[in-house]
């Protein structure tokens, strides 16, 4: 009877044990499904975007705005969401060059991007593969734009401080957009222009000149200057003191003989 009684208890242990065992791997199980679940919503967008409000993209970066607009309307479009980026309001638009992978613009509305709105960092991670990673200092929500096609897919709209451009999706700052309801009525985004500089814009005179010649602002009153420097006819009158200051080309070489070393000449 004793020998039953210590059986019993031994199976009851074992039994309490196995129940124990059982209940913690179903509750880790568990945990790991909605881990999954929660990492598949990640790599198969269930966010919705409302693109009845939406009218602009704005660079996290400093702000500046480009028009946009969606191919369909709703409240709840699916992310991604197709959109066409307004570059004037006379039906130019933004796209990427077949070839190149540079911006082009046009006025072909075939200019499609991808809008995708980012909730969580994995949701990034799946889009770049990994590119960047803990690169960005931006925390979600914000939105990427990438490129559609089998060509372009793999290429994000980067805003680079003044330059609009695409680049490999990555887990970068330059790549994160807000949106607006705002719209700009104005010329928006110069996609070409070799005259624009870091500290603004750099107007090119009416006429093109000797590129083997500088322009500066001269007043020479002095005869024997003038011919040392090669000015003619400075419009000038020695005889004036209140003569106006007239513009003046020099060559290369006179400057060079004067500034022997100078940058840039």
């Amino acid at each position: 009877m004793k020998n039953k009684i210590i059986l019993f208890l031994v199976c009851l242990i074992i039994v309490i044990f196995l129940i124990d065992i059982t209940k913690e791997t179903f509750s880790n199980s568990l945990g790991e499904s909605a881990r999954n679940r929660v990492m598949g919503n990640s790599s198969v967008e269930h966010e919705t975007i409302d693109s009845t409000t939406i009218k602009s993209i704005v660079s996290k970066i400093d702000g500046t705005v480009l028009n946009i607009s969606f191919t369909s309307s709703g409240e709840k479009i699916p992310s991604p969401a197709k959109i066409r980026i307004h570059t004037n309001n006379s039906g130019n638009y933004l796209g990427i060059n077949s070839e190149s992978n540079e911006l082009i613009e046009d006025n072909s509305s075939n200019y499609l991007w991808e809008l995708h709105k980012i909730v969580n960092n994995n949701q990034i991670y799946n889009l770049s593969s990994g590119r960047g990673k803990n690169a960005v200092c931006i925390d979600p929500p914000f939105y990427m734009i990438t490129g559609t096609g089998s060509n372009h897919k793999h290429l994000a709209l980067q805003y680079n401080y003044g330059r609009v451009m695409t680049a490999k999706i990555g887990n970068y700052d330059k790549q994160a957009w807000d949106v607006s309801d705002k719209k700009l009525d104005t010329h928006q985004l110069v996609v070409k222009n070799i005259y624009q500089t870091p500290v603004g814009p750099l107007t090119p005179g009416e006429s093109i000149v000797d590129p083997n010649k500088i322009k500066i602002n001269l007043s020479v009153l002095d005869d024997s200057l003038k011919s040392m420097l090669g000015i003619e006819n400075a419009n000038s009158d020695t005889s004036n003191s209140n003569s106006e200051q007239c513009d003046q080309y020099l060559s290369k070489e006179v400057v060079q003989s004067l500034c022997p070393g100078c940058p840039g000449i």
